[in-house]
């Protein structure tokens, strides 16, 4: 069984932390508060980071499993009961307060159920779930990928990354392809911009594993990142790639404290509940108090908190569950 590194997962709570600061410090304000106050400034970058950091682990992992419908079935029952539980509550709570502009009528739940949500007509009912389809889409592509031959990975990885750069040249130059490249590309849609720092993840195993291929690849997905995000966000995912590297060396210490460890293990269910039940409880912070750096912090406490409730409750009994189901069937 493989050994689950504490230094990952705990570069993988770095992550959420950045996400959770990202939502309750910055895009709270651009919503909510007519933009941006000189408390938001320093998180602008946050979000990006934190979400590119997830798929650049996943991406690290992707590379050396086993592909084919065990790879994909594997996944997806780790990741939907819980989506399921989670939409559910997120629903009636916004519901229940009425988050403004952030309140999805019962016929948009039923479409977010199937993923659909952020496509033209059906809202989110929480927009922080486009992560979950774009993942889905990647792990589809790593199933189909893997199933080939070894020798034909580091070809196929260049050339979606090169098919991916140039959906972002057909977006802005070709208008009667705009929006189908569009729905491909960004979260709304499939959300296939993060494919490439996926497989930049899984540039860093072939790195690991000296192969000269691997830098390659990865200076040709760094280059990618420049194109289509910006010079910035390219360079904080260089950051978080090293950082990625030097944990897989066990140079990271500092992110095996307990804290983190928690954190990591909780990451997913954090996520898919943290930001309109997060942004609910900052608006009643607002009816009593004036806006200062506590309430994103301790929105941020919070949330972690109720996350780590549905971990506890919710996502381990089907993680085991399930297991046990798996280790019981082959595909």
């Amino acid at each position: 069984m493989h050994q689950r590194n504490t230094q990952v997962e705990g570069l993988r709570s770095i992550a959420m932390l950045c996400v959770l600061l990202f939502h309750f410090f910055c895009r709270f304000q651009e919503i909510y508060m007519d933009g941006k106050s000189s408390l938001s400034w320093p998180f602008t970058l946050f979000g990006g980071i934190g979400v590119s950091t997830f798929f650049l682990i996943s991406g690290y992992f992707f590379a050396n499993a086993d592909g084919g419908i065990n790879f994909f079935i594997r996944r997806v029952k780790k990741l939907l009961p819980t989506y399921w539980v989670a939409l559910i509550v997120c629903f009636l709570v916004t519901n229940l307060f009425q988050l403004p502009g952030r309140t999805a009528p019962f016929s948009d739940f039923l479409f977010n159920f199937l993923l659909l949500g952020g496509f033209p007509g059906i809202v989110f009912v929480d927009g922080a779930h486009w992560f979950l389809r774009t993942m889905l889409t990647i792990i589809v592509f790593y199933a189909i990928i893997l199933r080939m031959s070894s020798k034909k990975h580091f070809s196929v990885y260049v050339v979606t990354v090169l098919f991916v750069m140039g959906l972002f040249f057909v977006e802005l130059n070709v208008s009667y392809l705009q929006y189908a490249a569009k729905v491909l590309l960004n979260p709304s849609g499939l959300g296939l911009e993060y494919l490439v720092v996926t497989i930049m993840g899984s540039a860093l195993a072939f790195i690991k594993k000296n192969e000269k291929k691997g830098f390659l690849l990865f200076v040709l997905c760094f280059a990618s990142d420049i194109v289509l995000w910006d010079v910035s966000m390219s360079i904080a995912m260089l950051l978080m790639s090293v950082l990625l590297f030097l944990c897989e060396r066990k140079k990271m210490t500092f992110f095996e404290i307990t804290f983190f460890q928690q954190l990591a293990k909780s990451s997913y269910s954090i996520y898919l509940l943290h930001q309109n039940i997060g942004y609910i409880i900052m608006l009643a912070l607002l009816d009593f108090f004036p806006y200062a750096y506590w309430m994103p912090l301790l929105t941020t406490l919070c949330m972690i908190g109720v996350g780590m409730l549905l971990h506890h409750r919710v996502e381990k009994k089907i993680n085991s569950h399930f297991k046990k189901r798996l280790s019981a069937t082959h595909f």
